[in-house]
């Protein structure tokens, strides 16, 4: 059983081994959060070559050797080889988080499916019993959270950090934050206005 866990990817070493399809698509979505992402693979994608011709990764244009995943902290085994998958596993340190996307089990993370509305992450895994079930929650959650809640979740955001700051009795804090909750403060009048109001309070720095 995986527990669900949220990384920050900013800072470390990814290496994505392969250039097809699988691993383009693994490399589109750890762009959103990996600053250090490097491919592995002899041929890859007219898409990975225009993120390469636009320095937001590099390529090592060769066959996986184990000298590749030597400092990396994430690895993806992405190539068209079930052995060469099988095989890079065997060459990680320690604490390296893998990713094997033609056998999950073999690894110790998964990408779950997943909804970004902003600052919010809403992620379905059936933990590889379905994956199009996983995929079809998310597209049922797609019409709940619509793009609205980009700029929302922004306003609760902000609204929290100014509450923070005000000279206010805790449960007061409280009732404040769970009253932008309320259905109105989805409206962006109601949004300004609270804010507003909030920036006209005493602060208690």
């Amino acid at each position: 059983m995986q527990m669900p866990i949220m990384i920050n990817l900013s800072q470390m070493n990814v290496v994505v081994i392969g250039g097809g399809r699988i691993a383009t698509r693994r490399v589109e979505l750890l762009l959103e959060y990996a600053s250090h992402i490097r491919v592995v693979s002899p041929h890859i994608t007219e898409y990975l070559n225009g993120l390469i011709q636009q320095q937001q990764v590099t390529w090592h244009q060769k066959e996986f050797d184990p000298s590749d995943v030597a400092n990396a902290d994430l690895v993806i085994a992405a190539t068209n080889n079930d052995q060469v998958n099988d095989e890079i596993k065997h060459h990680l340190g320690p604490h390296t988080l893998f990713n094997h996307v033609g056998n999950a089990k073999e690894g110790n993370i998964t990408f779950p499916n997943q909804l970004r509305r902003g600052k919010l992450t809403i992620s379905v895994s059936t933990d590889g019993a379905s994956p199009k079930l996983a995929k079809q929650i998310i597209q049922n959650l797609a019409q709940t959270y619509d793009e609205s809640y980009e700029d929302y979740i922004d306003f609760l955001y902000e609204s929290r950090q100014l509450i923070k700051e005000k000279a206010l009795t805790s449960s007061e804090k409280q009732s404040l934050l769970q009253d932008i909750l309320t259905e109105k403060y989805k409206h962006p009048n109601a949004q300004q206005s609270f804010i507003n109001w909030l920036k006209t309070l005493d602060s208690s720095r």
